[in-house]
């Protein structure tokens, strides 16, 4: 398929790629059948580039699918833009009215990598950073002559990369292909350094531990979003209600037996409260009507904030599963609640990177009237859980403060 004419031949070759993708995308996450086409296409000239030089001024970041602008890449760019203008920094976005939106906004540090000259442009940087497996450009062993940087978007409290269960075969040879791209992963604590290593097979010497860039943000003074939007009164007492996603089934919300919407509304209303929820943004629509007739019950979606990890200051408690929210909520001394009333599924299917009941510093709830009990618990026992939330603030944080872009910066100029 590497034939010079077809390889060349744009339209074609998206055809042809467009057919493996669609029948990737039976069996696997959305983002496989993007990651095949930036793999195939960059992989010769990922090759050819090995002997090219780079140039060490030129700083290219991107995220998910190379089509979003979101996580730890986002944030350490925007520092560098701030900070580092000496350097030509440029952010890869390949959906086109996203791009021209960013540019409108932002300025010119947008680029793209579909088109041939986009793709020449990124492999002539020598600093690569990213926030999620892609890269501005695929291939093979993109850290030789290069500084390739993977950020992440979050602690793992959820097995990913070699350490998921049941990990198909095709996930498995594209981590085997693409593990050697990177020359560092970022670990948010010594405690996960040996967990980041297993998760792409690569050695301890290529974990460097850091706090998130992104979380840099949940210290910086931000507007009330809530009374902004949703004109909510003073005094009130607003919960977060992030739940992770589902990959083969739907995340229940307030998942028991004995939940009724008329006392829960009533129970909102007594003791002054307001749940705001944060589902994935592909499952904002499916949410039961019956929950959103509650009042007291808001969604908080994408459209209205993009990025929560700024407004988790505005929240007095969170509600969580098993999504790694809490971990970045705990740097704000506040109270959690867990409800895990899938865990035994969950744990064989998924799996934890680490023991789920002895990390998770807060109660655990199955009941309706436990679930009411213990946020009013939460809500007014300082003393609750504290001393279990310090102790795991400092398993899964290294840093807790807001100099987290500032020290991954100069570990990327030590690097250069």
């Amino acid at each position: 398929i590497f034939t010079t004419s077809w390889f060349f031949n744009w339209r074609r070759y998206k055809v042809h790629l467009w057919i493996i993708g669609e029948e990737l995308m039976k069996n696997t996450n959305k983002y496989m059948y993007i990651r095949l086409i930036n793999f195939l296409r960059g992989i010769i000239f990922s090759f050819i580039y090995i002997f090219i030089k780079k140039n060490k001024k030129r700083i290219i970041f991107t995220s998910t699918g190379n089509i979003k602008y979101d996580h730890n890449s986002r944030y350490l760019f925007e520092y560098f833009l701030k900070y580092y203008s000496d350097f030509e920094v440029k952010y890869i976005i390949n959906e086109p009215n996203l791009k021209k939106s960013l540019e409108k906004d932002i300025g010119n540090y947008f680029v793209e990598t579909n088109s041939l000259q986009g793709m020449l442009y990124s492999l002539k940087a020598y600093t690569w950073i990213t926030s999620s497996m892609e890269l501005p450009v695929g291939g093979i062993f993109q850290r030789i002559n290069r500084l390739v940087i993977h950020l992440g978007h979050g602690t793992p409290l959820k097995n990913i990369g070699f350490l998921e269960k049941n990990i198909s075969t095709l996930k498995k040879v594209y981590y085997m292909l693409i593990k050697n791209n990177f020359s560092y992963v970022l670990s948010t604590s010594h405690d996960f350094d040996k967990i980041m290593s297993e998760f792409l097979n690569i050695p301890l010497k290529r974990i460097f531990t850091n706090g998130q860039p992104r979380l840099d943000s949940i210290f910086e003074k931000k507007e009330d979003i809530l009374k902004k939007v949703f004109n909510i009164e003073k005094n009130m007492k607003n919960i977060l209600y992030a739940p992770t996603w589902r990959q083969d089934s739907d995340t229940k919300l307030f998942p028991f037996s004995d939940f009724d919407e008329k006392e829960m509304e009533e129970y909102l209303k007594n003791n002054r409260i307001n749940i705001f929820l944060r589902v994935h943004p592909d499952f904002e629509t499916e949410i039961d009507e019956k929950l959103l007739k509650i009042k007291g019950i808001y969604v908080l979606n994408s459209k209205v904030v993009k990025d929560i990890s700024e407004y988790l200051s505005c929240f007095d408690l969170l509600i969580t599963d098993y999504s790694s929210i809490f971990i970045d909520y705990l740097l704000l001394d506040k109270p959690v609640l867990f409800l895990p009333y899938d865990f035994e599924d969950y744990n064989k299917k998924i799996g934890f990177t680490v023991d789920y009941m002895s990390h998770t510093p807060g109660p655990k709830t199955y009941s309706f009237k436990g679930f009411k009990n213990e946020i009013i618990e939460l809500l007014n026992n300082e003393e609750y859980f504290y001393r279990d939330r310090i102790k795991d603030k400092a398993f899964y944080n290294l840093y807790t403060d807001n100099k987290n872009c500032e020290r991954i910066s100069k570990f990327v100029l030590k690097n250069l």
